[in-house]
C-alpha cells in the first residue's frame, strides 16, 4: 500500500504529456492485454506484472490483483469497473507510460475510492451515490488513457 501511495504522489509531480515527452514514453496496452499477459496466460507473460505481482491482495479485499482484474463488473459495478482500469494503469504507468495530469488525478481519485474501507467490503459502490458517479468518471478516464487516447 505505502509502496502505491508513493507511486501515486510520484505520478503527480512526473511525466506530464507534452510533444517531446510523447516520443519517448511506452505506449499504454489494455486492461484485455494486462488479463491475459499475466503468469496464468495464456499469451507470453509481460515482465511488468512482476512489478505488481498478480498474486498481491487488492486493497485488502481479500482477492488478489489478477483476481480483480478478471471479475466481471456484473450489472454496472462500479467498484470493479474502476478497478479493472486503475490496474491497468497501474501496469502501464509500471511500463514506462507518461500520462497527463488529468489522468494523474484520475488515478489518485481511483486509488482513495478502491482503498475506502466500507466500497472495499463491499466490492461495490453503490448505485445513485456521488461516490460512484466519480468513480464511473474516473475509470473512463483511465480507460481512455489505457486505450492511448490520453
Amino acid at each position: 500500500m505505502k509502496k502505491l501511495m508513493m507511486l501515486c504522489m510520484v505520478l503527480i509531480a512526473t511525466c506530464v504529456l507534452v510533444s517531446t515527452a510523447a516520443a519517448c514514453c511506452a505506449e499504454p496496452l489494455t486492461q484485455g492485454y494486462w488479463k491475459t499477459h499475466s503468469i496464468n496466460g495464456p499469451a507470453p507473460y509481460d515482465a511488468t506484472w512482476a512489478c505488481v505481482g498478480e498474486d498481491t491482495e487488492f486493497f485488502n479485499t481479500g482477492s488478489t490483483y489478477y483476481e480483480v482484474l478478471t471479475t466481471p463488473g456484473e450489472d454496472g459495478n462500479a467498484y470493479y469497473i474502476l478497478a479493472h482500469q486503475w490496474i491497468a494503469a497501474t501496469l502501464n504507468l509500471e511500463n514506462g507510460v507518461c500520462k497527463s495530469q488529468t489522468v494523474s488525478d484520475a488515478y489518485c481519485h481511483g486509488y482513495n475510492l478502491l482503498n475506502n474501507c466500507y466500497y472495499r467490503e463491499m466490492l461495490d459502490i453503490p448505485k445513485g451515490s456521488e461516490d460512484r458517479e466519480l468513480a464511473i468518471e474516473y475509470a473512463s478516464i483511465l480507460d481512455k488513457f489505457n486505450n492511448g487516447e490520453y
